[in-house]
C-alpha cells in the first residue's frame, strides 16, 4: 500500500493497493480470431498472420472462429491452433529469417 496525500476537501489521502499476483507465463495466453472462412491462398494468407502474430506475442495458441455461410456473426465452426501447428502450416524458419535480413 502506498499513501499519497491528497489536496481534496473530501479526502485526506489517496491510496494506492498492489496486489499479490504471480507472472503468467505469456505462452498460456489464447490469442481469438473470427473470419469468413481459412480456404485457398486468403486462408493460407490468415494463418500467416495469425501465426505471425501469436508468434510476437508469444501467445500459446489461436483460436479461430469461421462465420462461411452464416449471418457473419455466428461462427459455423472453430479451430484452435496450437503455435507449433500454425509453425507447421507456413514457413516459419524462411519467415524468421527474411524478417532478420530486412
Amino acid at each position: 500500500e502506498e499513501v499519497f496525500p491528497s489536496s481534496s476537501a473530501s479526502f485526506e489521502n489517496c491510496r494506492i493497493w498492489r496486489a499479490r499476483l504471480e507472472p503468467i507465463a505469456s505462452e498460456t495466453y489464447v490469442e481469438v480470431k473470427k473470419t469468413t472462412h481459412l480456404n485457398g491462398p486468403p486462408g493460407k494468407f490468415k494463418i500467416l498472420k495469425y501465426w505471425l502474430q501469436a508468434a510476437l506475442m508469444k501467445c500459446g495458441a489461436v483460436l479461430v472462429a469461421t462465420t462461411q455461410g452464416t449471418d457473419g456473426d455466428t461462427a459455423n465452426e472453430v479451430h484452435r491452433f496450437s503455435l507449433d501447428q500454425l509453425s507447421g502450416m507456413v514457413e516459419a524458419g524462411r519467415i524468421w529469417q527474411s524478417l532478420a535480413n530486412m
